[in-house]
């Protein structure tokens, strides 16, 4: 974009490309130096609006037997105004920063040396005489459109730039890993964000011609037209370039000279993959790394070793086996030494889902959402017909289940999963009387008060679904509370969070006839209430089939 800051314009900004051959020098592990030369083209759009200008013109005309020359003002309208930019320059970057094994950032300034300068305008100009004496239609010319081409004066252009990115290689492809492996100057691709704001004024035309320029004082149909860089509109403006965009880089190598400066001789690297419980080898992948390239990839031996000779330096190393989590770390390889890779199991987690009454397995769909923010879904899958069985590989956390079936009432509830078991559903059929609860572990209200707190939303939603699902059923919703204060107040709580179990039910589009709520206060206990587990169990709210 070309930014000017002239009044009553807007600038909506425009297209570029940059093409370069750079240099990159790495000072240490961290800090890169980079410069080269790029070439830079791009364009930008200005609109002009509400704007106006007036000339006088001369006409003759007879009074008597006179001719009488006069002046008659008019007033050119501008109905459009569109001025295009577009200039190349070959720009040189100076640029320092940092880089780790993923990500980069730099920050420097470009000087750049303008070689192409253009603009295109259009503008539809309608002229109006404004004098008193005018005779006839006031507005007696239609809307004249103009358009011109010219060359940009610009000059030495200079920027401040920054760009920040990811390093690539390790998400590469592995065919093209393997073709990097073979080449004697390994590649490297980074993507990254940049951002250029020039700190010169561009412009070096003059800027004391108008916008539109009458050609013949007679006549106001005959005009020329001057684009913006050039008019005094820009007076007193500075054309400065704000340019942002991404960014493809693709670095090699070079070679060193091995004459002057030996490499040092490799050091031979041992690894040890194990169970980290049990500590028994493992048959596991290990792929050890540089920033740009594979060092080598091999298996382990039957005692769960591998070895390779290594050059002293910073590696990455992977380790991978069926069952376990993957394993990342980043070393320095610089004596003979083994490194120990535990390997953590991932746990199965199964569930098994039955009817209630009969026992008999059932073909039920299984949701798994982690307790984070939003509750992502985890994983969503159908028990087996035959055994009611599903079986997943699911890492250690808090997490909600949710398990349906056609004809049954729903189960949800929330585990802590930490090691391979099985969770069995007990499914209970669809039929009047039956009842299910919803605890304090899925609804969940302010203390004291009948207000839901976001937590609830998975189990309102549930509920919802459930009745959505099954137009016929309607529900008796009861409210509990444990012992805890007076009686009159708990069985006005109770009733009050049933009702509002039913207001939300209603609001979210469930006919209010099938629906009906009580307070029970703390007359029903499911639990003691002398101990604080008992009376969580006891403050709940209970659904009914009707």
């Amino acid at each position: 974009m070309l930014y000017h800051g002239i009044e009553d314009t807007r600038s909506p900004g425009g297209a570029g490309f940059n093409v370069g051959l750079g240099y990159e020098l790495q000072l240490n592990e961290r800090f890169i130096f980079t410069t080269g030369a790029e070439f830079h083209h791009f364009g930008s759009r200005t609109r002009l609006s509400d704007y106006s200008i007036n000339y006088i013109f001369e006409y003759s005309h007879t009074v008597g037997n006179n001719t009488v020359t006069s002046d008659m003002d008019f007033q050119f309208n501008f109905l459009e105004y569109s001025n295009r930019f577009r200039a190349g320059f070959v720009n040189f970057p100076i640029m320092v920063g940092l880089r780790s094994e993923r990500y980069y950032a730099l920050i420097g300034s470009k000087i750049g040396i303008n070689l192409t300068g253009n603009y295109r305008l259009n503008a539809l100009v309608h002229p109006l005489p404004t004098d008193e004496f005018a005779t006839g239609p006031f507005d007696i010319f239609p809307p004249m459109s103009s358009t011109r081409n010219g060359n940009l004066n610009l000059g030495l252009n200079a920027t401040a730039s920054a760009e920040f990115g990811v390093i690539l290689d390790e998400w590469l492809p592995r065919g093209m890993m393997n073709l990097n492996d073979t080449r004697r100057t390994p590649l490297s691709y980074r993507a990254g964000f940049f951002v250029d704001y020039g700190l010169l004024n561009l412009n070096r035309a003059r800027t004391n011609n108008a916008l539109l320029t009458p050609q013949d004082i007679h006549d106001p149909l005959v005009f020329g037209m001057n684009d913006l860089s050039s008019s005094d509109l820009a007076n007193g403006h500075r054309f400065g370039n704000l340019y942002a965009g991404v960014k493809l880089t693709v670095l090699f190598q070079a070679n060193r000279d091995r004459q002057r400066r030996p490499p040092p001789e490799p050091i031979m690297f041992f690894a040890q993959v194990v169970d980290a419980e049990t500590r028994n080898p493992l048959d596991a992948e290990v792929t050890v790394r540089t920033a740009n390239r594979q060092a080598f990839r091999g298996r382990t031996d039957a005692d769960g070793f591998v070895s390779h000779e290594l050059r002293a330096g910073r590696y990455i190393v992977n380790a991978q086996a069926d069952g376990y989590a993957a394993f990342r770390q980043n070393i320095t390889h610089n004596r003979l030494d083994t490194l120990v890779i535990p390997l953590q199991v991932i746990p199965i987690f199964y569930v098994h889902v039955v009817d209630a009454e009969t026992g008999e397995n059932l073909r039920a769909e299984v949701a798994v959402n982690a307790t984070t923010a939003n509750n992502p879904l985890v994983f969503r899958q159908t028990t087996d017909a035959e055994s009611g069985m599903l079986r997943y590989e699911l890492r250690p956390g808090r997490y909600r289940l949710q398990v349906t079936a056609e004809g049954y009432i729903y189960h949800q509830r929330e585990f802590e999963f930490t090691r391979t078991e099985t969770i069995r559903v007990a499914l209970q059929e669809i039929k009047q009387d039956v009842r299910f609860v919803l605890d304090e572990n899925q609804l969940f209200f302010a203390v004291n008060r009948a207000v839901f707190l976001p937590g609830s939303e998975p189990a309102l939603d549930q509920m919802y679904q459930f009745l959505v699902q099954n137009p016929t059923v309607e529900v008796y919703i009861i409210g509990h509370t444990d012992s805890t204060g007076s009686l009159a107040f708990n069985m006005t709580l109770s009733k009050d969070r049933a009702r509002a179990l039913y207001n939300e039910l209603v609001a979210r589009g469930i006919d209010p006839s099938r629906l009906t709520y009580e307070g029970r206060g703390p007359n029903e206990p499911i639990d003691t209430n002398e101990t604080e587990a008992g009376r969580a169990r006891n403050r709940r709210v209970e659904v009914i089939i009707r």
